[in-house]
């Protein structure tokens, strides 16, 4: 590319500095995206514990859905909460492979009066667990079902 207009070692310097700031600009655009994806997060833990010192069920899917302008690709934010004959009860995220399957997000976990945000793949799901699950409308529809399923 460079060799009409440079020597051809210093095109090869420019073309590899040039490729270097390249990717440390994707880099920290993926960091930023990051930070911005565990601060949405922890909104969503903190509006699960709320939710459960409040009691209010339908205030969870309002106060996670704030998050939403934030986390354009993952689709709106909804709980789903685990019933204790569901299958994936005393499985991890890693074995349930819920976005693998559907397409869908665990965002964060609430587990009785403590929350998990952005929960990794070895965390064990139990019963009574309110998962916030964020993706397109048909990915969350089949977290739900799988969730659901008793085998």
């Amino acid at each position: 590319i460079t060799q009409p207009f440079l020597p051809r070692f210093e095109g090869a310097l420019v073309l590899f500095v040039l490729l270097g700031l390249l990717a440390l600009r994707f880099w920290r655009g993926a960091t930023n995206f990051q930070g911005h994806t565990r601060a949405v997060a922890q909104a969503i833990a903190e509006a699960l514990r709320h939710e459960a010192q409040s009691a209010q069920t339908a205030a969870v899917d309002d106060h996670v859905a704030e998050g939403n302008p934030i986390l354009v690709g993952l689709g709106s934010p909804v709980s789903v909460e685990l019933a204790p004959h569901c299958a994936a009860i005393g499985r991890t995220l890693a074995e349930v492979n819920l976005r693998g399957v559907t397409g869908a997000t665990v965002l964060a976990i609430r587990r009785g009066e403590t929350v998990v945000p952005v929960p990794s793949g070895n965390e064990r799901l139990l019963a009574g667990d309110i998962l916030a699950v964020a993706g397109q409308e048909k990915a969350i529809e089949a977290a739900r079902e799988l969730l659901k399923s008793s085998g």
